[in-house]
């Protein structure tokens, strides 16, 4: 009868406790499409038996169209249950499960002024560990020992720990503990055990199930040993409030650097050492998603811009068939606001701490949009001849074909720097000026 072509696809997958309950969770895909994971919400209940159903479909192309294929009436499925026991869950916080926090563990440079809150986020929520009735606490210690202690609460929907920041010292290493503790001590569970099960032996705003066996074992642990830590870690504050306060104080001049023969990009000099920009702000790490702390984009005010590339490149752009395809117009924009890198060797210095006067006098983020600009008027300027030399209708273009790509000016050249919280609220932003020394004023 031929070939014929059937596909699969996902039908169901989810996981079950002991009761057969559905256990809160999605299901996320590779980047291939062709694995999938179900991710729980919450950690999974230890040491119980669960089980995990999944089921397949099929369809069948005929004649360009994809049809599900039916057996005896029915939707044809394939299915497969497998049974298995957890592990025992852990009284702490894992640094995996942090999706990103606030101050960022082990960061050099915290700005105590970006923000008033402190935060938590987790991957998959531990609700477990913060049975009702007790007392939550964020401790914070300073270089000479001292502490201060300010409550903390934990978002049972959003898998969040919450607080106010206690008073951060400036350019001082502080440590960070957040502890349960019972409010009055006690020689045994019977006194706090009806508080744990009227809060917990049902679930949850999420509809997520919570085992009362393991949320009395971490109440018996706190109530045990008097207190118990939940998580820890250490971080530095800069020496400044905000990130804006440090660019602002500092004296920068402009320099440049040339990509080739045509192009250069524009750095910023100061005029004496300073504190250095960290991973976190540079490219993220793995307690802020990945995501740098700093954000920034150029403010084409310029007559660079504004008069010669605005024109000849983005001001038309785009028009079908006529498409920049050389480079992911999401990352850096159109035009590329975002074209922006880190000053060569920079990040290595500061992650190896072999600083040298060199790398401390150069700010990490080099202007580069005159390159982007001119590999972005080269591809269209290939599509636009190669389209329409042969057609007749080069007059329309005649303006692009025979122009050739602007020499950048001498002149100031205007960006913003934003300062991006973890979880992706802005804190405070400061304009810089670049500027370019050579060349004819313009």
């Amino acid at each position: 009868e031929g070939i014929k072509t059937f596909r699969i696809f996902l039908d169901d997958f989810y996981v079950t406790d002991e009761h057969s309950n559905r256990i809160d969770g999605k299901v996320v895909w590779n980047t291939g499409k062709d694995e999938a994971t179900f991710v729980s919400k919450e950690i999974l209940p230890p040491d119980k038996q669960l089980k995990a159903y999944v089921s397949v479909k099929f369809e069948q192309n005929e004649n360009g169209n994809w049809n599900l294929v039916r057996q005896s009436g029915k939707d044809a499925r394939e299915t497969k249950t497998v049974h298995f026991k957890t592990g025992t869950a852990p009284d702490y916080i894992p640094f995996t499960n942090i999706e990103y926090c606030y101050p960022v563990a082990d960061q050099k440079n915290f700005y105590r002024k970006e923000t008033g809150k402190g935060y938590i986020q987790l991957k998959k929520g531990q609700g477990y560990l913060f049975p009702a009735g007790f007392n939550y606490e964020a401790v914070l210690k300073y270089a000479d020992k001292q502490t201060e202690k300010v409550a903390f609460s934990y978002d049972i929907p959003a898998s969040r720990i919450n607080y106010q920041l206690p008073a951060v010292r400036l350019n001082e290493q502080h440590d960070l503990s957040f502890i349960a503790s019972p409010f009055n001590v006690v020689n045994n569970l019977s006194e706090e055990k009806e508080k744990i099960s009227q809060s917990f032996e049902t679930q949850d705003e999420s509809g997520n199930v919570f085992s009362l066996d393991i949320i009395q074992q971490t109440a018996k642990k706190i109530i045990k040993e008097g207190h118990l830590e939940i998580l820890k870690y250490a971080f530095k504050s800069s020496a400044y409030d905000t990130f804006s306060d440090k660019i602002a104080k500092m004296k920068l001049s402009g320099s440049l650097r040339y990509e080739n023969s045509d192009v250069r990009s524009l750095v910023l000099k100061t005029d004496k050492n300073y504190e250095l920009f960290d991973e976190p702000e540079l490219t993220g790490c793995a307690y802020t998603a990945y995501q740098p702390l700093v954000s920034t984009c150029a403010i084409l005010s310029d007559k660079y811009y504004t008069e010669r590339i605005a024109p000849l490149i983005y001001n038309w752009y785009p028009v079908p068939q006529i498409t920049i395809q050389n480079r992911d117009e999401n990352l850096m924009g159109i035009p590329p606001v975002k074209a922006f890198v880190l000053y060569q060797n920079y990040l290595n210095t500061v992650s190896s701490g072999s600083y040298n006067a060199s790398i401390l006098k150069v700010l990490p983020y080099v202007y580069e949009l005159p390159l982007i600009y001119q590999q972005d008027y080269l591809e269209l300027k290939n599509k636009v001849v190669n389209l329409f030399l042969y057609s007749g209708s080069l007059g329309r273009w005649m303006f692009l074909i025979n122009s050739s790509f602007p020499f950048m000016p001498q002149g100031k050249y205007q960006a913003s720097f934003q300062y991006v919280l973890p979880g992706g609220e802005k804190g405070s932003t400061v304009n810089v000026e670049y500027y370019n020394p050579v060349g004819i004023e313009k």
